[in-house]
């Protein structure tokens, strides 16, 4: 049973939303985060960065350093840049982007859901970054930016956002990326009680992006239970619920610095022993199915095909194409063996052209990269289902929402 809840969200006005919201803070370089925070009295980024104009503060701790973080919020909030919804609503909210449309339930979801494992995850977290993250949001008590959420369709969820589509939305704007953002706010509480309701038929939930943001989440929950903190069994965290038919997983491309001491030819001719290698004329080449990779060096695209004696797989995460990638290239040939942590190695999502691998190939970056076919919502499932973990970088998600769209304020289920 998945149990979701409305909230009060923290949100900017009409008349400011497209200035207020901004993309995660992760994504931008520095030249043009401090661009934008010189240029834009109102983005969220300055809630997340509220002292880039006292230079650098080696000596801040990381809790002062949040601290600072939820006073910006709230002076963003007595400027009249945010505002909280008067009663609890839930938020139906529609994306478009470069020819795709996503639209999802934003919402509370409780943090037993979790726990319980009726959210079902793919990824592992790293507890270094849980804690951090634990603390982050144990002093600013807010949610800045949903986790995204999966499951089949749901008939009353479409019924809903079929009706709200036709009314006017809470705001429509559109950011210098093109992206179309909606967004409609449910406060009739028949509306209410029928998606709660049809949510909590749900055996379970695939948690698609955010799996460090739930886990710290579960982290503090049980933190505050051991302290007898009160709101116990009231935690929850924002998140957005996109049925699996809208959801868009992508690639993520592989990049490395080095062949290993290997020629290329060396290189292809290890490859072909478990793999036949062809040439491709293409300008930018992406595998249209799966067990096919591309691979780029020296000016040249190849189609590395899996052959068939090795299409045998212990399990889900042994059949995913990044796994095969790793085993079969990357570790024995390569010597790359791990991840997270080679500096050889590199990613790029599949969101991105195909030719900027090619680009960074030229450039002398890099000696080899390679396109995969992505993962399909089927696979995560099955892989989620068997608790099993997926390689790192092996999915990237779409949609990805803004930061500061939607707030919600964590001291609510304290009340």
């Amino acid at each position: 049973m998945a149990s979701i809840f409305p909230f009060r969200a923290i949100r900017a006005p009409r008349d400011k939303v497209g200035l207020v919201a901004s993309r995660s803070y992760i994504h931008y370089s520095k030249s043009d985060l401090k661009a934008r925070l010189i240029g834009n009295p109102y983005t969220f980024l300055h809630v997340l960065n509220p002292s880039h104009k006292e230079g650098n503060t080696p000596n801040r701790s990381r809790k002062a350093a949040f601290s600072r973080i939820k006073e910006k919020l709230h002076s963003f909030i007595d400027d009249g840049h945010l505002q909280k919804e008067e009663v609890p609503a839930l938020y139906i909210y529609r994306q478009d982007k470069k020819g795709f449309s996503y639209c999802g339930l934003i919402c509370g979801i409780a943090v037993d859901d979790y726990l319980s494992g009726t959210i079902k995850i793919h990824e592992q977290t790293i507890t270094r970054k849980e804690n951090i993250f634990k603390q982050y949001l144990e002093v600013t008590r807010f949610n800045a930016e949903p986790v995204l959420l999966t499951h089949k369709p749901i008939k009353v969820l479409s019924r809903l956002i079929d009706k709200y589509n036709k009314r006017f939305p809470e705001f429509d704007f559109r950011t210098t990326d093109t992206v179309r953002h909606q967004l409609w706010v449910v406060k009739n509480e028949k509306d209410i009680n029928d998606i709660v309701k049809a949510y909590q038929k749900l055996d379970s939930v695939y948690l698609a992006d955010g799996h460090h943001r739930s886990a710290s989440s579960s982290l503090l929950a049980r933190s505050h239970r051991k302290k007898n903190i009160g709101g116990i069994g009231k935690e929850m965290f924002m998140a957005i619920n996109v049925p699996e038919d809208q959801l868009r997983i992508l690639a993520f491309d592989r990049l490395v610095k080095d062949l290993n001491g290997l020629s290329p030819t060396q290189f292809l001719e290890k490859l072909s022993h478990q793999f036949t290698i062809e040439k491709v004329d293409s300008n930018g080449f992406r595998p249209l199915e799966y067990h096919r990779f591309g691979i780029y060096m020296e000016g040249q695209w190849y189609r590395a095909i899996l052959k068939d004696e090795y299409h045998k797989f212990a399990s889900p995460v042994e059949e995913l194409d990044v796994q095969i990638l790793s085993k079969l290239i990357l570790d024995p040939i390569l010597g790359i063996n791990d991840l997270k942590n080679d500096r050889r190695i590199d990613f790029i999502g599949g969101h991105e052209d195909v030719k900027m691998l090619e680009q960074k190939v030229n450039k002398g970056s890099y000696k080899i990269a390679f396109s995969l076919f992505p993962v399909s919502t089927t696979q995560l499932k099955e892989i989620a289902d068997a608790k099993q973990i997926m390689p790192p970088k092996s999915t990237w998600i779409e949609p990805k929402l803004r930061s500061g769209l939607t707030i919600m304020d964590l001291n609510d289920e304290l009340l």
